[in-house]
């Protein structure tokens, strides 16, 4: 029975899209032809062979970190959770017990192992830009999905644009603004004209 690897969660914001898009993939996967390994990456980076129960949790804040790490409530009585990175700083093997309440730990040498494909959920920095794809590469392991080099020109929106307007696709109009020229907080007026000169009304800022 084929092996089927399901990354989801992730380094970046969109992690809960992410293990939301994992659970439904983990749930249609046609288990009479393939046997699903959920792996989720928490946002430090570490791979988890996830126990399936984790998986209906609603968010990954409700189960990740566990409960036990989680504050009770803050100095005004209101409760609220957080991601791992939170906790800041400790000693690895306090990490690794954390990540073994949830599942099994796995270093990345040792995916191949586990899996014969990987099925790709992960959004954003590290899951659509090319280093996940990377380091499956180095391992040789397949996977759905652009491979490195699209994805890594595929997420940068301005390189991929002047890719495109080279080949000749047609594109819609577009204005770059750097952060640091936003940061700056000089003349967003005059920048706000501009772009409506440049674009007309209405425009998507992305």
């Amino acid at each position: 029975m084929t092996r089927v690897g399901i990354f989801f969660g992730g380094q970046s914001r969109e992690r809960e899209v992410s293990f939301a898009g994992g659970r439904t993939v983990y749930d249609n996967l046609d288990k009479r032809l393939f046997e699903a390994v959920p792996i989720f990456v928490d946002s430090l980076g570490h791979f988890i062979e996830l126990d399936w129960a984790y998986l209906y949790k609603g968010t990954i804040r409700d189960f990740f970190p566990p409960a036990a790490y989680q504050p009770v409530a803050d100095a005004n009585g209101y409760e609220y959770q957080y991601y791992i990175e939170s906790l800041g700083q400790m000693p690895e093997a306090e990490m690794q017990k954390i990540l073994a309440t949830v599942g099994k730990p796995l270093k990345a040498e040792e995916l191949k192992g586990r899996m014969d494909f990987a099925f790709l959920c992960l959004h954003g920095p590290y899951g659509e830009d090319g280093a996940i794809q990377g380091l499956l590469d180095w391992m040789g392991i397949p996977y759905s999905g652009s491979g490195l080099l699209p994805s890594a020109i595929g997420i940068d929106k301005l390189v991929q644009k002047d890719l495109m307007q080279r080949a000749g696709f047609k594109l819609p109009k577009a204005v770059l603004l750097t952060r640091d020229r936003w940061m700056s907080n000089q003349g967003r007026a005059q920048l706000l004209g501009h772009t409506i000169n440049q674009l007309g009304l209405p425009f998507v800022v992305k």
